[in-house]
């Protein structure tokens, strides 16, 4: 479930740069994948939002979205991760079909995938799904520090004016005893 809960959060962040940026994307289109173009269609191009943007960690998330694969759409086919296909199948057979777990010391799995008769099922073995699963942790960290970078820089770009009175704040340490 952490699996699956992990690759939500790409479609989190488009709904955060839909609202935040303002792009004004019907919320039930907006995804991670077809957040960056124009009427969601990559044959259109990059927003205009985007392709002018000096936002270089909102530029680097759309380059990190180039690493995960949607499915068999001409814009997934252009997935940077050579594992992303791979990534997908796992997400889509542990969210509507099913994933068998096999020890890769008993069984190997590679060799039986192709023969696997059952449609529903996926075999992995166990490493190679420890391995999937932090390469995807890994992207969704990185997705994570680009949208806060993202609005950070978005958020220092604009001028001093408009910004309202701005009060420091300052942490306390606190003893255990008065928590």
């Amino acid at each position: 479930m952490s699996y699956l809960s992990s690759f939500s959060i790409f479609d989190k962040i488009a709904y955060l740069i839909n609202i935040y940026f303002k792009l004004g994307i019907p919320n039930n289109r907006v995804n991670f994948r077809t957040i960056w173009y124009i009427k969601s269609d990559p044959k259109k191009g990059l927003k205009p939002e985007l392709k002018d943007s000096k936002n270089w960690p909102l530029l680097g998330l759309y380059w990190l979205s180039k690493d995960l694969y949607y499915g068999e759409s001409s814009d997934s086919m252009m997935a940077l991760e050579p594992d992303a296909q791979e990534i997908n199948i796992i997400r889509n057979h542990i969210a509507h079909k099913y994933l068998t777990v096999h020890h890769d010391d008993i069984w190997e799995v590679k060799q039986h995938r192709n023969l696997n008769d059952d449609l529903l099922s996926y075999p992995v073995g166990d490493k190679e799904l420890k391995r999937k699963a932090l390469k995807l942790l890994k992207l969704v960290r990185n997705s994570l520090v680009y949208v806060s970078l993202s609005v950070h820089w978005n958020e220092e770009s604009k001028p001093r004016d408009n910004r309202g009175i701005i009060l420091p704040s300052y942490l306390q340490e606190m003893n255990d005893n008065f928590k």
